[in-house]
């Protein structure tokens, strides 16, 4: 198909590009080692790597050359770690590998500045924001009009980048331009501001505090087109492949910013998170129709209205451990129903019981009950016994090998590690099939077609890094702590897209379980979670499967089946916000560690 033609020659020409004109060894984030004999051609491989690495991890698709230092490459991606960080520690679900370098403190909330995970995402973001420098950098007082968007862009990805940085831990070491020095460490709220003036206002005339000195940092200079903010740069939507960053998605990222404003600087901005997540929906006026066709394997194609900013996939140009591979492979075994790769055999990650809960019919009930009504059925059927398209999860389905019944549990055991995959239903939204493959009722079509997928093994599902079901939540919820009655059209036109019945008025409880139903497994809900003051501290109510556990089959999910275990451990604020790693703390003495740590 020509838009398939589109992506793959897009995004196998920045590959290559990339590969062949850099010679990258793995390296520490905090320096870059680079081959300088052309620097035309270095331009072209850092934008090229810079999109390909919300992705991938090195220069060999699916594996090799890793980018940064990690003992597992496939779990350094941008997207992967973002995953694990902001869903494991929550109600989304259970990684069943707990012995994975750190995963059993972050299922249980007891994380430590030596976790592994925590330093892969941390150098991640930092690898990205090195590389951006690095291209500014080098594209400084360009005059040239498709350059001047590429800086945008590049700018844009810095900002993401940074916002998880600000998001994840804080006050963190802050340089926009390359250097060998040590950076200095910007105050929390001062990187909120700087973004804000990254993409909207520039900055100049501004200054920006260094958490550990409570001064001005010293380091910090405007450069070439930050007078400006990038949004002006960039292209409107439809001016460019929908696979480069145009103006809806900076205004996604401030929409972001904004919502959760008062958990970054103590005052929240909820007029300005509605504002920027309406400039959005005027891009943006409605959503794909099939929600479960966002998450297939053509994705790129069938539901390109509902992509703010898509990150590429394909199973011939561009592989990775750390996109959809991930998020596919991890929630399979074989003996469950095909998905579109034979990658489907990690059996990592599966839902939570209070997951399950929170969607449609299964609302309100016990444990017993809910298994007496969806655990008879599969991804296929689950949304329609549920009430609810994005409540794709598998209880039972028939084994593809030798025809017999396989039947999942409904608990939320804490298992140890290496097991517990089975006791609980698979979560089944990601998927490598094609909406090609399916019939009206989203079934799998039987009838010995030609599989329409690029490879056998990786996967051509693209990863929607931002799309605008986003937009009409934040909005809805800025209105809601507004007092504005339109926030129930907003959050029910998310709900009539899944054929949910609507809601008739909003609650704190309902609003903070939306995000979760529409967005679980897509590396966010650790967020919603604190701007809810639902995931640590004194204000949390809830619990989940692990939540504070101090080891296996603690803090369950429930002892019987009649009743939900409502013991909420007591956790510390701390846990907000991730350490920085140990090493960065003692190679740096401008950084101060994060409180709690």
């Amino acid at each position: 198909m020509k838009n398939n033609s589109i992506k793959t020659l897009f995004v196998a020409a920045l590959a290559l590009a990339f590969t062949a004109c850099m010679n990258l060894e793995p390296i520490d984030p905090n320096t870059t080692q680079m081959n300088n004999e052309n620097s035309d051609q270095i331009i072209d491989a850092l934008y090229a790597k810079l999109y390909v690495s919300f992705v991938q991890t090195g220069q060999t698709g699916g594996g090799g050359d890793a980018d940064i230092i990690s003992n597992d490459e496939g779990y350094s991606g941008f997207f992967r770690t973002l995953n694990v960080l902001n869903e494991f520690p929550t109600d989304a679900g259970w990684w069943t590998w707990r012995n994975d370098d750190g995963c059993s403190d972050l299922l249980m909330i007891s994380w430590n500045p030596a976790n592994g995970f925590v330093s892969k995402l941390y150098n991640r973001l930092n690898y990205a924001v090195t590389m951006s420098n690095h291209f500014l950098d080098l594209t400084e007082g360009t005059t040239d009009p498709e350059m001047i968007h590429k800086r945008a862009e590049i700018r844009f990805i810095r900002a993401i980048n940074y916002y998880h940085l600000m998001d994840m831990f804080g006050n963190v070491p802050f340089t926009a331009t390359v250097s060998t020095s040590n950076p200095e460490q910007i105050d929390r709220a001062s990187l909120y501001e700087w973004l804000i003036d990254e993409i909207e206002n520039g900055h100049n005339g501004k200054t920006y505090i260094n958490h550990k000195t409570g001064e001005p940092l010293t380091s910090y200079k405007v450069t070439g087109d930050a007078d400006h903010g990038f949004l002006q740069d960039l292209y409107a939507k439809g001016g460019t492949t929908i696979y480069r960053i145009t103006k809806p998605a900076a205004y996604m990222l401030l929409a972001r910013i904004y919502l959760n404003a008062e958990v970054y600087t103590g005052t929240p901005q909820w007029a300005k998170a509605e504002e920027a997540a309406t400039k959005v929906i005027e891009d943006f006026p409605t959503l794909h129709p099939v929600y479960a066709q966002i998450f297939m394997g053509d994705n790129d194609v069938v539901a390109r209205e509902e992509m703010v900013l898509l990150a590429a996939q394909d199973g011939y140009a561009i592989r990775s451990w750390a996109g959809s591979q991930s998020t596919i492979g991890a929630t399979r075994n074989t003996n469950m129903n095909h998905c579109g790769t034979s990658d489907n055999n990690w059996g990592c990650w599966r839902s939570s019981p209070e997951l399950i809960a929170k969607f449609g019919n299964f609302q309100g009930k016990t444990p017993a009950e809910i298994i007496a009504l969806g655990g008879a059925y599969d991804e296929f059927d689950m949304p329609a016994i549920a009430g609810d398209d994005r409540a794709m999860f598998c209880a039972q389905n028939v084994n593809p090998n030798d025809g017999t019944l396989n039947t999942k549990g409904f608990a939320g055991l804490v298992p140890d590690n290496g097991a517990g995959f089975d006791s609980c239903w698979a979560i089944c939204k990601w998927t490598n099939l094609y909406s090609t493959e399916f019939d009206a009722s989203l079934h799998p079509l039987n009838d010995g077609h030609a599989a329409p997928q690029h490879d056998s093994k990786f996967v051509d599902t693209d990863v929607p890094i931002m799309r605008a079901a986003e937009a009409f939540l934040t909005r809805a919820e800025a209105r809601y702590r507004q007092g504005k009655s339109e926030a129930l059209d907003d959050i029910n036109t998310v709900r009539n897209r899944a054929h949910a019945t609507p809601l008739p008025a909003i609650t704190d409880d309902e609003m903070l379980d939306e995000w979760l139903r529409e967005f679980y497994y897509e590396g966010r809900r650790r967020i919603d979670l604190i701007r809810w003051g639902q995931f640590v501290g004194p204000t949390a109510t809830r619990h989940w499967e692990g939540r504070g556990a101090t080891g296996t089959g603690k803090m369950k999910s429930y002892t019987t089946k009649d009743a939900w275990n409502t013991d909420v451990a007591p956790l510390d604020d701390h846990w907000k916000l991730y350490p920085i790693p140990e090493q960065d703390v003692n190679n740096n003495p401008n950084v101060l560690q994060n409180p709690g740590y």
